[in-house]
């Protein structure tokens, strides 16, 4: 999923276009600054990136009666520019 977002988000691009493309597909996004953010690595650990600035964007999608699958997208910058993006994919219900 990373790369999908990578293909409209790319690394170096301005932060006001990352805002506008996740906004306008559906994601609800806010700003934070000088926090932390996770990723997890190919086996499942938990990597945390302390004092970053970054938006963090979530979108919920019903896929069944009791189930939803959540999607968090943090995009972190520096002076405006996109420097990496940590998706997080997950399963909510029953």
């Amino acid at each position: 999923m990373k790369r999908e977002v990578l293909k409209k988000i790319p690394v170096q691009s301005d932060l006001k276009n990352a805002w506008d493309v996740m906004k306008n597909s559906g994601f609800t996004c806010s700003d934070r600054k000088k926090s932390s953010v996770s990723e997890y690595d190919s086996k499942g650990r938990q990597i945390v990136h302390q004092n970053q600035d970054f938006l963090i964007c979530s979108f919920t999608k019903k896929v069944s009666l009791y189930v939803n699958q959540n999607w968090s997208i943090a995009i972190v910058y520096i002076n405006e520019k996109v420097t990496n993006i940590f998706v997080h994919i997950s399963l909510t219900g029953l």
